[in-house]
């Protein structure tokens, strides 16, 4: 027998392991048998399914509240910042928004230094990143808004040695979820039926006091509910048929200009394509184009680099024309939003709650999912400590639904602007929002305060309501009134500054 036990004094995780002999190969093999929680503590152990980047900030805010927590992910880590299967969209270009940054760093002390050891960078929004937008290229100006830029396959593996050095947290990779153990009435969730990845028929369970769905958008939770009798959650998708492609560069010595990252914004409906280009550890450029209405970005050599070249701006094409490749060019369509409408459901299991990708799922062009799922781990904690588990499943889905709100229609009234998108549209006022985003973006060109507030928005710092300010207003009214003089094509292709690579 084998046993594995957790660092604490009330309970321990016993792992029992036979050894039998293998009828196709003769030889002995190891073979979980089962686990068992015992504990003295009433509320003791919780369980996150699920170790991604939600996984992992839900198993931080439950260490503060439960004596162990366990993090069941169906993959093996690597031990270096690299891809792994569960994560296809981590080889393209990744924001992490300022709310979402100042939200881990309270959780892990310390870990925006740890990020910039390794050689994360800082950018300013306003003065190291040229933008164009659908109305000409963002005013450049210090912005202040200061975010980090590093590959999505950093920020896991620096958060998940975070949550492993707590003591109270116990990471079981190469398992996963099979369903859900529920008291006899079946109205109170008791732990996770689980089985080692690769290994069919062979479910064994763990008892646990509180269950954390965090499994992603292939989120198995509607099924297990219907396996329980309470059936499955609505859901709502919209989808602009957008894909990514993305390559890793190094950075040339001779490189210079005055920008750290270019950010070339899809105008949908007539300019579907766009890219960016962001320096990310290792002096690495991490290079993604991004295509909407099913203009997909093709992941061969030629097609990738004339789909670059064809951008309305040759920042990108000319920086990456003089550098090396590092990786071969990766492609990903997995775009749509989808929201699972827990909230809405009639009767919910207790001890059982649901966040990140698998209750809502943005279009990853936005940038919003790491954020939310920061926000939905930090209001689980703030929920536990004020109501206690019983009774807070139902609770906790309805507020973060509310929370998702915004995002969501941010996300999904920028898609609507797309052609082929497929999904429930909103009502009439949907035009006069794209009209009024209109006029900020022309504003933007040229007004560092509205550009500051738009910034304070997208880095959801501020709510959406916040463009719709009296000033902001009165600014956008003129703007309708007396429109920019610069001609729109010349102000959306000429480049606003000057890039070279000295010595070329």
């Amino acid at each position: 027998m084998l046993t594995i036990k957790l660092k604490s004094k009330s309970a321990t995780l016993d792992v029992v392991s036979n050894r039998q002999e293998s009828p196709n190969q003769g030889a002995s093999c190891e073979r979980k048998e089962h686990f068992t929680v015992m504990s003295q503590d009433r509320l003791s152990h919780a369980i996150v399914v699920g170790g991604s980047l939600a996984g992992m900030l839900a198993a931080r805010v439950l260490s503060d509240h439960f004596t162990q927590v366990t993090v069941i992910e169906r993959d093996e880590y690597p031990d270096r910042p690299e891809p792994r299967p569960g994560i296809p969209q981590s080889r393209h270009v990744h924001g992490m928004l300022l709310r979402g940054t100042g939200i881990i760093e309270n959780m892990f002390t310390g870990i925006t230094d740890e990020l910039l050891r390794l050689g994360t960078l800082k950018v300013d929004m306003g003065e190291d990143v040229a933008w164009l937008t659908s109305k000409g290229w963002g005013f450049r100006y210090r912005s202040g808004m200061t975010v980090l830029s590093f590959t999505r396959d950093l920020l896991d593996n620096v958060v998940r040695r975070q949550v492993s050095r707590l003591s109270n947290i116990t990471i079981l990779s190469g398992y996963e979820a099979a369903g859900l153990l529920t008291n006899p009435a079946g109205d109170r969730v008791t732990g996770v039926q689980i089985r080692e990845r690769g290994v069919p028929k062979d479910e064994r369970n763990i008892d646990a006091n509180f269950v954390v769905v965090a499994s992603g958008r292939n989120s198995k939770l509607n099924e297990w509910l219907v396996d329980l009798g309470y059936g499955a959650a609505e859901e709502s998708h919209v989808n602009a048929h957008v894909g990514y492609a993305s390559r890793l560069y190094a950075i040339p010595s001779s490189w210079t200009a005055d920008w750290k990252g270019v950010i070339l914004q899809p105008a949908p409906p007539d300019r579907v394509r766009g890219g960016l280009i962001l320096p990310v550890e290792g002096n690495r450029w991490l290079v993604t184009a991004i295509g909407g209405d099913r203009d997909y970005p093709p992941v061969d050599e030629g097609g990738f680099l004339n789909f670059i070249e064809s951008l309305p701006s040759r920042e990108i094409f000319d920086a990456i024309s003089g550098a090396k490749p590092l990786t071969s060019i990766s492609g990903f369509r997995m775009m749509e939003n989808r929201i699972r409408h827990f909230e809405k459901m009639k009767r919910w299991p207790e001890r059982l709650v649901a966040l990140g990708d698998g209750v809502c799922a943005f279009n990853p062009v936005y940038a919003q999912g790491m954020t939310m799922a920061a926000i939905g781990a930090q209001l689980l904690s703030d929920m536990i400590a004020r109501l206690g588990v019983d009774g807070l499943g139902l609770k906790y889905q309805q507020q973060l639904a509310r929370a998702n709100k915004a995002p969501w229609m941010l996300a999904t009234g920028t898609d609507f602007r797309f052609r082929s998108t497929e999904g429930q549209r909103p009502g009439a006022a949907l035009k006069f929002i794209h009209w009024y985003m209109d006029k900020i973006l022309e504003l933007s060109t040229h007004d560092s305060e509205v550009r500051t507030c738009f910034f304070n928005v997208h880095q959801m710092i501020k709510p959406p309501a916040a463009l719709f300010a009296p000033w902001i207003a009165w600014r956008v009214a003129k703007t309708a009134l007396r429109p920019l003089k610069a001609e729109p094509e010349r102000q959306q292709r000429a480049m606003p500054l000057h890039s070279q690579t000295a010595g070329d």
